[in-house]
């Protein structure tokens, strides 16, 4: 795929703007998941956002299936587990319009170290779509 490498600046502002301000969908593959960024995708699921999650079951200092099963009632986010050391693909799909590879995870430290701020990113729509399928077809599988 022909994307543009860019980091990403400090904390990943660009990134997070762009997840946070999806209006109506989310594909999201990133074993680890901060609890407050997790639960800001249960806000947007809870504003008609479709969210489709791969992640994994181990996350630090807080239980992801209880946080999830809790606040299905009101929303669904449609979620995958998966080892984490089994998938360690980022991907980020957002509004079918922009896409994201790279190597942070939805974290604070993932998004905060350097080293993890390089991305590959793109708005063509090709490209986009192939991400998508990407995505889902990893979804399909697990």
């Amino acid at each position: 795929l022909p994307f543009i490498w860019k980091r990403l600046q400090k904390k990943g502002i660009i990134f997070l703007d762009e997840l946070f301000s999806a209006k109506y969908s989310l594909r999201i593959c990133s074993p680890w998941i901060s609890k407050n960024y997790l639960e800001k995708l249960i806000s947007l699921s809870n504003n008609s956002v479709q969210i489709f999650l791969i992640t994994s079951k181990d996350q630090y200092g807080y239980n992801i299936i209880e946080l999830l099963d809790k606040e299905q009632t009101k929303h669904k986010i449609n979620h995958k587990f998966t080892p984490s050391r089994e998938v360690h693909s980022k991907i980020y799909v957002i509004d079918d319009g922009f896409s994201i590879i790279g190597s942070a995870n939805l974290t604070e430290s993932g998004l905060d170290r350097e080293q993890d701020n390089h991305v590959a990113y793109t708005k063509d729509g090709n490209d986009v779509k192939k991400c998508s399928i990407i995505f889902d077809d990893l979804f399909k599988k697990l």
